[in-house]
């Protein structure tokens, strides 16, 4: 139990490395109250407010404060960001792909002030490229851990897209129909996988094509997953 500021004493060093500019702590810190106090009551019923890892923001504890941090908490002592008068969700993470995307792409609500945007200044992303293969047994088990049977699974189709390029929906084709996810649950329906959830929905596929429908939609039995600045 402590402050709102001493908690963010333990949270930026998490968030950020102390040695980056102090406009850069002083920002980080400006969010994570923010995020804090707007999700202050989350975990109310469980008799805490929030949690030390990344569901809230990491929080490292005394042992991880730093001088640096402790002084761009300090400075912007009770700073937050606000829309309408009322603290904002003010949401970062480490990588973006080059884009932003919208609230409504990612859990279906409209948030004005989530919106996609370019990002310009990404250009040594903390998530380098990266690429996934998962077999069609691998899509079975994911298919029958969601309790879904369209008997055996024989590609994976992109749909369709969001404006930023991610995926917005997914189509599993098997042998006794198909079965459709969206938004993000394209990402988290391979969470069963060896290699957990895709970290992202900016991917495309590669490897041989299969249950083509025509027109702009992908199909394969491989699935490869790139950055979006490839």
């Amino acid at each position: 139990v402590l402050g709102i500021e001493e908690y963010l004493y333990g949270v930026v060093p998490g968030e950020m490395s102390p040695s980056w500019p102090e406009e850069a702590l002083k920002a980080q810190a400006v969010a994570a109250r923010s995020i804090a106090l707007y999700q202050y009551n989350r975990y109310a019923s469980y008799g805490y407010n929030v949690v030390d890892t990344t569901a809230t923001q990491v929080y490292g504890g005394y042992t991880k404060e730093d001088s640096r941090t402790n002084a761009a908490v300090d400075l912007t002592r009770g700073e937050t960001i606000k829309y309408n008068s009322k603290v904002a969700e003010a949401l970062y993470s480490s990588t973006s792909g080059g884009v932003t995307e919208s609230a409504v792409n990612v859990w279906g609500s409209d948030i004005p002030y989530l919106v996609s945007v370019p990002d310009t200044y990404e250009t040594e992303p903390a998530q380098p490229a990266w690429s996934r293969s998962i077999t069609m047994n691998e899509v079975e088990s994911c298919l029958l851990n969601q309790g879904v049977n369209i008997g055996q699974p024989q590609g994976i189709q992109i749909v369709s897209r969001t404006p930023s390029g991610r995926v917005q929906e997914m189509k599993i084709i098997g042998s006794n129909g198909n079965h459709t996810v969206t938004l993000e649950k394209v990402r988290t329906f391979f969470s069963s996988t060896s290699g957990g959830s895709l970290k992202s929905r900016l991917f495309s596929f590669t490897g041989e094509l299969t249950g083509s429908t025509g027109g702009n939609s992908e199909s394969s039995q491989l699935v490869s997953v790139v950055s979006g600045n490839g």
